[in-house]
C-alpha cells in the first residue's frame, strides 16, 4: 500500500488504485474531446447558416434583410459563446491535469526525500500497521519491501521490547508528544542489533500518523567503547593506564580492608631503556615496551593487575597477597622474566628491571601513598646497582622527603648565587707544569652546608635544572678566565663538563658560542668533557654539534674512558683532544695488574689515535710513576692538588707551581697470568 502526504487512496490493492487512476484519467480526456468535438461541429454549422442568410438576405426585401442581419447577429453570439465556452473546458482540463501531475509529483519527491536518509524511516498507522517506508529500512531490516508494508512495526523489535514500544507509541498518538529511546531491533534473520527509537505525532490529510525513525546505533556504541578502551588503557601496549589502576587499587585496598588481608604495589623500571631508545630510535623502543608488557603480564597471576604508567614504568596491584614473602616472589618473577634477553629488529637487547614493592596497610593505607612508596623503593634498588627488588621502608620515605625538600631549594640555589666553581689543576706528567685545570660545581646550603655533586647533580637532571645549571656553570668560567686576564694571570685552559641534555640540544653551538662572544674568551682556553654514554646517544646530530664547536677553536676531552661503552668504533669519528682514564682503573692498578693491563691499553690507544690522555684521581706517589713509565701525559688528582677556589688557582699559576716528580723508582709489577 501506498501513502501520499497529498491524496490517500485507502487501503486498496495496487491493481485496483492504478485500475481507478487509468479510468479517472480517462474519463477526464473523454469530456473535453467530446465537448471539443460538438463546438467544432456547431461552429461549422452556425457558419454555413451565416453564409445561406448572407446569401438569401441579398434578394429579399428591407424588411426581411433586418430579420436575415439579426438572425445572422444571433448566430454571431452563439459561435462567440460557444467558442468561450470550448476555452473554458480547456481551462478546467488544463488545471485538472496540473492536479494530477501535482500529486504525482508530490508523491515522487516525498519518497525521495526519505529514501534520502541515512536512517530507516517508517510511517505506521494507528493500529501498528506500516504504511510507508523508505530505502534503508529494506536494507537495515532485511525484508523486501512488500513484506515491509504487510507487517506491523512492533515485529522490527526484539520481542521483550515490544510491549513497551507499543505503549509508547499509543502515548504518541494520544499526547503528541516527540519521543526517544535506546531499543534493541531486530532483523529478519533474527539478528538483533541496537538502535535509537525518535517517534513523532504528525496530521496527514485529517489522519494521525506515527513516524518512527530507527537509527543503527552499532558503529556508534563500537565508537564509545574504543573512546572508553582508549581513557582507560595504554594505547602502545594496552595495559590499563594510571586512571584504571588506581580505581582497581582503591577497589582492592576497601575489599582487602573488609577482608583483613594484605595488597601489594609493585613498581618496576626498565634499565637502560632510555639508552637503547635514544640509540635505535623511538620504533624500536616502543617495539621494547611493547614486548616487556608480555613478559610482566605473562609472569603474574590471573587476578593481579599489570599497568603502564608511562615511559618505560610499570606498576603491578597484587590483591589479597598471602605474605610480604609472597608479593616477593610475583616481583622476582618479573624480574627473571625480564633477564631474557630481547631480540628486535635483527637486534639482541640485555634489559633488565629494578623493582619497588609497598604493602598495604603497612605502607599506607592511600592508593597513592602507596604507589608513591613502591616508586620510592624502586629507586632505591637502582642505587643499589638495579636488577634486584626493593622493600619500602621509613627510611625510605625519610629520605624522599628530604629528596623532595632538597629539589626545591637547588631552585632557589640558582636564583640566589648559593652554587660556586672549585678548580682542579691537571698537571704534565714530565715536566710536572699546569697545563690545565677542570671546574667543579659545588653548592653552599645556607643551612646544610656543602651539598656534594653526586647528591644535586642527578636531582638537577631528574628536575630538569641541568640544562640551565650547565650554562650558568660555562659562562661562569668564561667571566672567571676574563678576570684572570684582567690580573695578568697566566691563565690555563679550562674544562667544563657537558650533561648530557647539553649535548642532546640542538641550541648547543648557539649557547657555546655565544657565551665565548659575550665574554670575550679565546676559544682555545676552553675545554669541554662529554661521557662515552652521551656520545652513543643521537650520535649523528652530536657529531655535527661537534665539529661546528670544534672548529671553533675548543677542545674535547672523554670523561670516566673505559667505564661506558668503550666502542672503539665510535672514538675515531668524534673530533676528541684527549682521554681521561677513570679513576676506577688508577685506584687499583698498583694491586690488580688487570688494571694496569687497562690503564696501559688506553695509553696505547690514545697514542695511536694521536690522543692526550689524562689519569684521574691519582693520590700516591707510586701510581705518578708507574704513569709516567707507560708514558700517560698528564694527571689529576689529591696527589698534586684537591679542588681549589679561583684565587688559590690563581696563585698557584702566577708560582708557577709545579709537581713534585717522585725520586724513587716504579714499583716492579708482575704481568698478569
Amino acid at each position: 500500500m501506498r501513502f501520499s502526504p497529498v491524496v490517500h487512496m485507502g487501503k486498496l490493492p495496487l491493481p485496483w488504485r492504478l485500475a481507478l487512476l487509468g479510468g479517472a484519467i480517462l474519463l477526464m480526456l473523454a469530456i473535453p474531446v467530446g465537448e471539443i468535438y460538438h463546438i467544432i461541429a456547431t461552429t461549422a454549422q452556425l457558419t454555413q447558416s451565416a453564409a445561406h442568410l448572407s446569401r438569401v438576405g441579398a434578394a429579399a426585401s428591407a424588411a426581411s434583410q433586418a430579420r436575415v442581419a439579426s438572425l445572422r447577429e444571433s448566430l454571431y453570439v452563439e459561435i462567440l459563446l460557444t467558442a468561450l465556452g470550448a476555452l473554458g473546458v480547456v481551462v478546467l482540463l488544463v488545471a485538472l491535469y496540473g492536479t494530477i501531475w501535482r500529486w504525482l509529483g508530490s508523491e515522487q519527491r516525498f519518497q525521495q526525500i526519505i529514501d534520502a536518509s541515512n536512517n530507516a524511516i517508517v510511517l505506521v498507522e494507528r493500529d501498528g500497521r506500516i504504511v510507508e517506508i523508505n530505502r534503508r529500512a529494506v536494507e537495515q531490516f532485511g525484508y523486501e519491501r512488500a513484506e515491509l508494508l504487510r507487517m506491523p512495526v512492533d515485529q522490527l523489535l526484539a520481542p521483550e521490547h515490544r510491549l513497551v514500544a507499543a505503549a509508547r507509541r499509543a502515548r504518541v498518538l494520544r499526547d503528541g508528544e516527540h519521543c526517544t529511546s535506546q531499543l534493541t531491533a531486530q532483523r529478519k534473520n533474527q539478528r538483533t542489533f541496537p538502535v535509537e527509537l525518535t517517534e513523532s505525532r504528525v496530521e496527514l490529510n485529517r489522519r494521525r500518523i506515527v513516524i518512527a525513525i530507527f537509527l543503527d546505533m552499532t558503529e556508534r556504541q563500537s565508537a564509545e567503547e574504543r573512546i572508553r578502551h582508549l581513557a582507560y588503557h595504554d594505547s602502545l601496549t594496552g595495559l590499563p593506564n594510571r586512571a584504571l589502576f588506581l580505581d582497581r587499587l582503591e577497589q582492592a585496598l576497601r575489599h582487602a580492608h573488609r577482608r583483613d588481608a594484605l595488597a601489594a604495589v609493585i613498581f618496576i623500571d626498565l634499565d637502560n631503556f632510555k639508552a637503547v631508545n635514544d640509540t635505535m630510535g623511538h620504533e624500536v623502543g616502543d617495539q621494547l615496551l611493547q614486548a616487556a608488557a608480555l613478559r610482566i603480564r605473562a609472569a603474574l597471576r590471573a587476578e593481579d593487575t599489570v599497568a603502564r604508567l608511562g615511559g618505560d614504568e610499570f606498576v603491578v596491584l597484587t590483591p589479597e597477597a598471602q605474605s610480604p614473602s609472597d608479593a616477593a616472589v610475583v616481583a622476582q618473577k618479573i624480574i627473571q622474566a625480564m633477564t631474557e634477553p630481547f631480540i628486535l629488529a635483527g637486534q639482541t637487547f640485555h634489559i633488565t628491571c629494578s623493582v619497588g614493592l609497598s604493602l598495604y596497610p603497612r605502607d599506607g593505607r592511600d592508593g597513592g601513598v602507596l604507589l608513591g612508596n613502591a616508586d620510592q623503593a624502586m629507586y632505591q634498588a637502582k642505587q643499589e646497582g638495579r636488577n634486584r627488588l626493593a622493600f619500602h621502608t621509613p627510611q625510605l620515605h625519610t629520605t624522599a622527603v628530604e629528596h623532595l625538600h632538597l629539589a626545591n631549594d637547588l631552585y632557589a640555589a640558582l636564583k640566589q648565587e648559593q652554587l660556586l666553581l672549585a678548580y682542579q689543576p691537571q698537571v704534565d706528567l714530565q715536566s710536572g707544569k699546569i697545563i690545565s685545570a677542570e671546574a667543579l660545581v659545588r653548592w653552599r646550603h645556607p643551612t646544610r652546608g656543602l651539598v656534594a655533586p653526586n647528591v644535586f647533580i642527578p636531582l638537577a637532571e631528574e628536575k630538569g635544572l641541568i640544562l640551565e645549571l650547565g650554562n650558568w656553570v660555562l659562562r661562569r668560567v668564561c667571566e672567571q678566565i676574563r678576570r684572570w686576564q684582567a690580573a695578568g694571570v697566566p691563565v690555563a685552559p679550562v674544562a667544563v663538563n657537558l650533561s648530557a641534555v647539553q649535548c642532546r640540544e640542538e641550541t648547543m653551538f648557539q649557547a657555546v658560542h655565544g657565551i665565548l662572544e659575550d665574554t670575550g674568551v679565546a676559544p682555545h682556553l676552553l675545554e669541554l668533557e662529554l661521557t662515552e654514554s652521551t656520545l652513543m646517544t643521537h650520535t649523528e646530530s652530536i657529531h655535527a654539534r661537534m665539529v661546528k664547536i670544534k672548529n671553533l677553536g675548543l677542545h674535547f676531552a672523554l670523561d670516566d674512558f673505559g667505564t661506558g661503552y668503550s666502542s672503539l668504533s665510535y672514538l675515531p669519528r668524534f673530533p676528541i683532544d684527549t682521554l681521561k682514564i677513570d679513576i676506577s682503573f688508577i685506584r687499583d692498578m698498583i694491586d690488580d695488574p688487570k688494571d694496569l693491563a687497562v690503564v696501559d691499553t688506553i695509553v696505547d690507544l690514545a697514542d695511536n689515535l694521536q690522543l692526550r690522555t689524562v689519569a684521574e684521581g691519582v693520590e700516591k706517589a707510586e701510581q705518578v710513576a708507574l704513569l709516567r713509565l707507560l708514558g700517560c701525559q698528564a694527571m689529576q688528582g689529591f696527589y698534586f692538588s684537591k679542588p681549589v677556589g679561583a684565587d688559590e688557582l690563581a696563585a698557584m699559576l702566577q708560582s708557577d707551581r709545579r709537581l713534585e716528580v717522585p725520586a724513587a723508582a716504579a714499583p716492579v709489577l708482575q704481568a698478569p697470568a
